[in-house]
């Protein structure tokens, strides 16, 4: 007898994925974690509590939109924190992008990337990078306790800028104008860990922009 996979909505509708053999099947401290071979185009399928998070025919369609874009919309990511995806595959979309120096994947469940790691290897394929730190543990707890600069901290570099210094004057007023804007920079300079980066990073924008090829000239 044919076995199929089933997944209905509240709306009626759904999906049946025709099942060919479970690989892993176990329940971890917060849920069902299960990983089936599909007789389909789909080939292998991941699930939580029964309901289905990838398959290795499709999951491109995800994890290249939710890392490319944001990581495109940033002018240079080194450091990227991944929370959940315990399958891996946004973590090896991101470390496509050559300026990225490190990822964080923050996983609560162990069991998701073990199970992964195993049995589906074309996802979980960079977990194994040096570059990708791999924690099991609550995202929230650890974002509330990491210690990044805070936009107080930033308020402080800036009041204590000579201002009769060029590059201190240059820095002070770099940092006022992320505050004030509120975007992507700003979030570079809350993502480092001590006083002694935030002027790091802002020193090498500085030098580049004091660099005589950072404009070339038009060719005319």
């Amino acid at each position: 007898m044919t076995e199929f996979y089933q997944e209905i909505t509240p709306g009626g509708y759904g999906i049946a994925i025709k099942r060919k053999k479970t690989l892993f099947s176990e329940q971890s401290p917060f849920q069902k974690v299960e990983v089936f071979e599909s007789d389909s185009t789909l080939g292998r399928v991941l699930t939580l509590d029964d309901l289905m998070m990838t398959t290795e025919g499709d999951e491109f369609h995800y994890h290249e939109m939710i890392a490319h874009i944001p990581m495109m919309h940033h002018k240079s990511p080194k450091t990227v924190l991944v929370i959940g995806g315990g399958d891996g595959g946004t973590v090896r979309e991101v470390l496509k992008h050559d300026t990225v120096e490190k990822v964080i994947l923050c996983e609560i469940d162990g069991m998701v990337i073990d199970a992964c790691k195993k049995y589906l290897p074309t996802i979980s394929c960079e977990l194994d990078n040096p570059k990708c730190e791999i924690l099991v543990e609550d995202a929230i707890e650890y974002i509330k306790n990491k210690e990044n600069m805070k936009k107080e901290d930033l308020k402080a570099i800036s009041k204590r800028m000579d201002e009769n210094n060029e590059f201190e004057n240059w820095v002070a007023s770099v940092i006022d104008i992320r505050l004030e804007e509120n975007d992507y920079e700003l979030d570079e300079l809350l993502e480092c860990d001590n006083e002694k980066e935030v002027l790091f990073m802002l020193k090498e924008q500085w030098d580049e922009l004091h660099n005589p090829d950072y404009f070339p000239e038009d060719d005319e």
